[in-house]
């Protein structure tokens, strides 16, 4: 029992850290963005890198199973809402900035 919520919570933890990873890259591929000479190589590799690395940390962490697949798809989905939430809310406070000015 002991060793089926430790395995749970390593998948779940690898979907929270898998999403951070993947959530994080993508900002900083579009931050750099205006910077690179080639952006469609750049975003396109940026996306194959970071797909590949989540989907092989969600088998590895999941060990091939369903279950640990979903909670590692769960953590990574978490990620995504409060990465949004936070993103949607930070552009909010910009355009009330710009506003005022």
């Amino acid at each position: 029992m002991a060793v089926m919520i430790y395995q749970a919570a390593l998948a779940f933890g690898a979907g929270i850290l898998m999403g951070l990873f993947y959530f994080g890259g993508l900002r900083w591929t579009v931050r750099r963005l205006p910077r690179v000479r080639k952006p469609v190589v750049w975003v396109s590799g940026s996306f194959l890198v970071r797909t590949v690395l989540s989907l092989a940390v969600f088998y590895v962490a999941s060990q091939g199973k369903w279950k640990g697949m979903m909670l590692c798809l769960f953590g990574f989905v978490l990620v995504r809402m409060v990465w949004t939430a936070k993103v949607k809310a930070g552009l909010g406070r910009r355009a009330a900035i710009i506003r005022e000015r």
